[in-house]
């Protein structure tokens, strides 16, 4: 076959980039539409419209779904998953430019003589687009598309593809939730055999001016923690007669915080350390009464560790937090007292306790049994419906039980929120994870010689993505504690593990060349992206289903 024509990639992208798909939201909905046309001009599907399919996303008030495209030709079960979400972050940082966010051709034109904007641009060779989603990731659809597309017009070719669309991706992944099930249940009715799942994610950078071109084949996981701490209640006259619930979350912040030891390292690669995302006390109005009751949740970074592993090593964390707190705390109040002519501490010395939310809730339920669960469910519904969202919630429902379980400060108790995301490796583990690899290190040596692009290949795509729910390892202890710790499993949100682990696909991200995704200065590099990207996936996709172009 011909060349694949860059030129026609990047119409492509920009038609795509003008639809302005926000995550969550109705817009979505509008790219679903427009990928659906895209693929009935494919002459293939239009001779087989049947097997386009839109997946629905279980009672979503955005009517959004999951679209769906399979090519068989031949008789060959060797099949290739192309995955691409097609949501895209809000644009509010764009400032004076939010008018051209989604007009690509006219904001690079417009910033491109800004101050600054030449030393990001200015490498030798290299030509930007700039504007919301040309990175992450309609550039990934527009190539996807485009090889699909080449192949079903191959005759040569005669394996198999399933062109695989998700919206949500940027928010709780609810799209690839709901597509996992439909995925097994297609393999089975169709006798599929899946090879490889390929996605086109923006190359994240390691480091600050990191410019490498990337190729990876696997995905960074994560993992969101609530911390729920106690104090005592007191008033702020009497500050030292309580315990300030802000104090406890502050320390732990203090102690979390960007804490390497908690920043896993694995095959040459460092995890991003933890970070606060929220951290807020249970007041809603001004009195003068100090705030006893605070909050926290962390986005922590995973690349092996498992769920269960992780909530074992933050109890510990949080044990010690609590132990530095109280020293501090008592060792405030024996000096104030003594000023006060009191050489003792009046209060007795205070141990304090941690739990997981599993090991709270089963004391509430031994002191007040089916009560607590129903007035949890009481909670979900009304916060359902006044829209508190699910990390806030999780947090408000720890509250709660450490009521029911008739707990004084100083505590804490530590459990999940949505979402998780398992960290994933293709690895080396059977056949079809070493025919990835090989090939991984194929496309490598072929970007360099044949195209004279240097690319390196890693085992951890550094940002959070879908891939992590297309393969999982042994995860009986990761269910476990997700399903014990995470207060809203099976009330809204949990993960199709099993059928994950059915489905257990190798990955291969061949990343376009992005940078500062998320960022009012996203930009795609294009003669990488659009030139040697999809070559890369077309023969990615003919080696692993055994047609190689001839």
């Amino acid at each position: 076959m011909t060349r694949i024509d860059s030129s026609k990639i990047n119409e492509l992208l920009l038609e795509l980039t003008a639809v302005p798909s926000l995550s969550n939201t109705a817009r979505e909905r509008e790219m679903a539409e427009l990928i659906t046309e895209k693929l009935k001009e494919v002459p293939y599907f239009a001779r087989n419209s049947s097997q386009i399919y839109h997946w629905p996303l279980p009672d979503d008030i955005h009517q959004r779904s999951v679209v769906a495209a399979l090519l068989q030709k031949g008789s060959r079960t060797e099949t290739v998953v192309l995955l691409n979400h097609y949501d895209v972050v809000d644009v509010q940082d764009y400032d004076q430019d939010r008018e051209l966010a989604f007009s690509p051709r006219e904001l690079t034109a417009k910033i491109s003589h800004r101050p600054g904007i030449k030393k990001l641009t200015g490498e030798e060779g290299e030509e930007y687009l700039f504007g919301r989603g040309v990175a992450d990731m309609k550039a990934g659809i527009a190539i996807q598309l485009e090889v699909l597309s080449r192949l079903a017009e191959d005759k040569d070719f005669t394996g198999n593809l399933l062109f695989l669309s998700v919206p949500d991706e940027e928010t709780s992944s609810r799209g690839m939730l709901a597509a996992v099930p439909e995925l097994v249940e297609l393999q089975e009715k169709e006798g599929l055999e899946y090879q490889a799942v390929i996605n086109c994610e923006p190359a994240f950078p390691v480091f600050p001016g990191d410019r490498k071109r990337y190729i990876y084949t696997g995905s960074m996981g994560k993992a969101v923690v609530f911390f729920s701490a106690l104090g005592l209640e007191t008033h702020a006259g009497d500050s030292l007669s309580g315990l300030n619930g802000n104090l406890i979350t502050a320390y732990l912040i203090k102690k979390l915080e960007n804490n390497l030891e908690f920043s896993e390292i694995s095959d040459g690669y460092q995890a991003p350390p933890p970070t606060c995302l929220k951290a807020r006390d249970s007041k809603e109005y001004y009195s003068a009464k100090i705030p006893h009751a605070a909050g926290c949740y962390y986005n922590i970074c995973l690349l092996e560790l498992g769920a269960d592993q992780l909530l074992e090593s933050l109890k510990e964390l949080a044990w010690q937090v609590l132990q530095e707190v109280l020293e501090d705390w008592q060792e405030t109040r024996r000096e104030y007292f003594s000023f006060q002519g009191v050489l003792d501490d009046p209060t007795e010395k205070r141990k304090g306790w941690v739990l997981t939310y599993q090991e709270l809730l089963k004391l509430a339920r031994e002191k007040n049994g089916v009560e607590v669960d129903q007035a949890l469910k009481e909670l979900i519904a009304e916060s359902r419906e006044t829209g508190v969202e699910d990390q806030e919630l999780c947090l408000r429902m720890a509250d709660l039980v450490k009521d029911y379980a008739e707990k004084t400060g100083p505590g804490i108790v530590l459990g999940f929120t949505p979402p998780y995301y398992p960290p994933v490796q293709t690895g080396t583990a059977n056949p079809r994870d070493k025919r990835v690899q090989t090939l991984a290190r194929n496309l490598v040596d072929r970007a360099e010689v044949e195209m004279g692009y240097s690319v390196e290949l890693s085992s951890h795509f550094p940002g959070v993505s879908d891939l992590s729910y297309c393969k999982i390892g042994e995860y009986a202890g990761t269910r476990a504690a997700l399903e014990n710790n995470l207060p809203l499993w099976g009330e809204g949100y949990q993960l199709p593990l099993k059928d994950i682990s059915r489905l257990d696909i190798p990955l291969l991200n061949v990343s376009v060349q992005g940078y500062d995704a998320h960022k009012r200065l996203e930009r795609l590099e294009l003669n990488y992206s659009l030139g040697a990207v999809p070559e890369l996936v077309e023969q990615a996709c003919r080696n692993l289903t055994g047609t190689e172009e001839k």
